[in-house]
């Protein structure tokens, strides 16, 4: 993952309360699944949470880095109540329609991957 700075003063970077991303791909392969993510944020820290297919719970807290990075931590419980935390980096990306991609490194129960969220 890369490594973690902070902001500095005045950096303007999207704000990410109220935004809802969907996953659309995963290890670089489009997906069904219907993961949906809603944030909240308060100064530099975010917190979601997400649900979706085999997914019943999921929750997130991260903290906005430079550029709007956000380095985080999730935690969820799968269909078969089964539970996962990991870790991840998510990088923004503005599309030309000025909603936000986000392109996550995640690293899970000693599997690592991208995956891509779509705001909605």
């Amino acid at each position: 993952m890369p490594e973690a700075h902070s902001r500095g003063e005045g950096e303007r970077t999207p704000s990410y309360d109220g935004r809802r991303f969907r996953l659309t791909l995963t290890g670089g392969v489009p997906t069904s699944q219907h993961v949906v993510l809603e944030c909240r944020q308060s100064g530099d820290i975010v917190i979601g949470t997400y649900r979706g297919e085999n997914l019943e719970h999921g929750s997130l807290v991260a903290i906005v880095r430079a550029m709007g990075c956000l380095e985080g931590r999730f935690q969820h419980v799968t269909g078969n109540l089964r539970m996962e935390t990991g870790r991840c980096w998510a990088t923004p990306q503005h599309t030309a329609g000025g909603q936000v991609r986000l392109y996550v490194e995640w690293q899970m129960s000693g599997r690592e991957g991208v995956s891509v969220m779509e705001e909605t």
